[in-house]
């Protein structure tokens, strides 16, 4: 079940993702979210070989799969994000405050999910994901400090 709740909320922000990258103006910015999109759509892709592998409950996964509808990574909801984003469009330095914002929640709300599970692979999996939002964060807060010095 948190495999499919983990696939719901990266599907969300590779979307939002996508769905940001083609109102930026700024072709610097523009790429940034196309990466952040594409590293998404590759936790995408490992949570469903997760998902292949190991059978879940299907009603004990469809109800916390629709408690995070309307959710992206970190527990936003898609809608006020895109909200936010439009109105810092054209401030480069607040789309990528944005990204490092979304990407710290996600860290710390997997690294939560993964001291609360109780099954050795489901603590794994939130722990794999929480490790690559701080890669995330990392590569987003050097790409922050090389923007600011141009």
């Amino acid at each position: 079940a948190a495999a499919a709740v983990a696939l719901v909320l990266e599907e969300g922000l590779a979307g939002l993702y996508k769905e940001i990258a083609v109102q930026i103006i700024d072709d610097e910015t523009e790429q940034l979210f196309r990466r952040l999109a594409a590293v998404e759509g590759r936790h995408v892709e490992k949570v469903q070989r997760l998902l292949e592998h190991h059978r879940t409950d299907e009603t004990e996964g469809a109800a916390l799969v629709a408690a995070v509808d309307g959710r992206v990574e970190g527990g936003f909801s898609r809608d006020q994000l895109l909200g936010h984003a439009f109105q810092v469009l054209e401030e480069p330095d607040l789309m990528f405050q944005l990204a490092m914002m979304i990407e710290t929640q996600a860290w710390d709300l997997y690294l939560r999910y993964g001291e609360r599970a109780t099954r050795p692979e489901t603590r794994a999996l939130w722990f794999d994901l929480a490790r690559d939002e701080q890669q995330h964060l990392n590569w987003l807060a050097a790409r922050l400090g090389e923007f600011i010095r141009v």
